[in-house]
């Protein structure tokens, strides 16, 4: 047991007297070294790239659902007033002066256009102003406080760098797209209130 303390307790110097090290050598061989680990990223380009791509798909995501909840309160809103608009004439005796000099088919098209018509120009007057005064208030924030670093500011500039997210052709299906669905569900509810014979129904 006392032999192996020993040894514990000096086998380093034993090891120095054997290697046959000078003293200077010896000091640089005691010098405690001290290492740091650097990670290299990529570059800023690279990680505003990165920022990019998580940008489009949580767009790509989002969109989707957004574009549908607008398209369904659109639905509840008009569709019902494109089938109320024709249950009360319907309900009022109207109909029937009108069907005097119009068709039913033209009729019932004029009511689904004229009230879907204005939903769209509604909706597109909302997106406009919301646009507008976004785009006002960041310009004015930028104007009074140049190094104000808000969250809703660095989103805006965001969407400038993303020019090539939205293609106009893209832009173009999508709003066709939105509008057909809309004149088809507008229809749909027609169709429903000239089934009906009576608001209970």
């Amino acid at each position: 047991a006392y032999y192996q303390q020993f040894l514990n307790a000096s086998y380093s110097a034993v090891l120095v007297e054997k290697s046959g090290f000078s003293s200077e050598q010896l000091a640089g061989l005691m010098t405690p070294v001290q290492s740091q680990v650097t990670v290299a990223h990529g570059t800023e380009g690279e990680a505003a790239a990165d920022g990019l791509s998580t940008v489009r798909e949580i767009l790509s995501m989002l969109l989707p659902y957004l574009v549908i909840m607008v398209l369904y309160f659109m639905i509840l809103a008009y569709g019902q007033g494109v089938a109320n608009c024709v249950l009360m004439e319907k309900t009022s005796k109207l109909v029937d002066t009108f069907l005097v000099t119009v068709r039913p088919g033209a009729m019932m098209l004029g009511k689904v256009l004229a009230i879907a018509l204005s939903g769209v120009m509604q909706l597109f007057c909302w997106i406009f102003c919301l646009v507008v005064s976004f785009s006002a208030g960041t310009a004015l924030v930028k104007l009074l406080a140049p190094g104000a670093d808000l969250a809703l500011i660095q989103l805006f500039d965001l969407f400038g760098e993303m020019s090539g997210l939205f293609t106009p052709s893209g832009i173009l299906l999508a709003v066709l797209v939105f509008l057909s669905g809309f004149l088809m569900y507008c229809a749909l509810a027609a169709i429903g209130g000239a089934m009906a014979s009576k608001p209970e129904d």
